[in-house]
């Protein structure tokens, strides 16, 4: 059976179809993937130097993983690993250090947006920190999900669905999308490989 798939809306971070003759199973695990499966890169640990702000250095790298990584998920390694450098101090008056001040490694690796705020300093005050981005999933931290938003709708006719999720700004939503459905037939290519695996083992030993 072909499915049926009618685009309703796509921007640059979300992205709504319409699909047909698919089971309510298969668009739920592909829901889930979507929230929990994707490899995701984020800042996952920070080495604080200096933090002379009111802001505890938990609670600022705690700010920092939050922070959507943008970059191309597709063609991203799994074991990829990505550094930032800050080092901001209010000399003038209060400053206010914004996802922009992180200084990427890799060009290619860089925060989704620039305007978010991390931390606000008062004269004198000083935060130099580095922090490390890594590849991990959802099920491990939220933030590690790609999408802010991931739900679906069952019509009338049972057996089709309006599937509908928004990008945290990691990646374009098709892209994040595609991935999805990669983890998902490389999760049934295992699963094969290892029934497969376990009916030739028992064979041999029935031998």
């Amino acid at each position: 059976m072909t499915l049926k798939v009618e685009m309703l809306e796509k921007n640059d971070l979300s992205l709504s179809f319409k699909v047909n003759d698919i089971s309510p199973q298969f668009v739920n695990l592909l829901r889930r993937v979507m929230i929990s499966r994707i490899p995701t890169l984020a800042i996952d640990d920070v080495i604080i130097i200096e933090n002379s702000s009111i802001m505890f250095d938990e609670m600022l790298a705690h700010r920092l993983g939050l922070i959507p990584i943008r970059y191309d998920m597709l063609n991203t390694k799994e074991d990829t690993t990505a550094y930032f450098k800050c080092e901001v101090e209010a000399k003038e008056g209060d400053l206010v250090v914004y996802s922009k001040d992180l200084i990427p490694s890799d060009p290619n690796i860089k925060p989704a947006y620039e305007t978010i705020p991390i931390v606000k300093l008062a004269k004198g005050q000083k935060v130099s920190f580095e922090a490390i981005a890594r590849v991990k999933t959802g099920s491990e931290h939220a933030r590690f999900q790609p999408v802010s938003v991931c739900t679906y709708k069952q019509l009338e006719d049972e057996k089709s669905f309006i599937f509908s999720f928004e990008s945290t700004g990691v990646d374009l939503p098709e892209k994040i999308l595609l991935k999805g459905i990669e983890v998902i037939l490389n999760t049934y290519e295992n699963i094969n490989k290892k029934l497969n695996e376990l009916k030739d083992d028992k064979a041999n030993r029935t031998n």
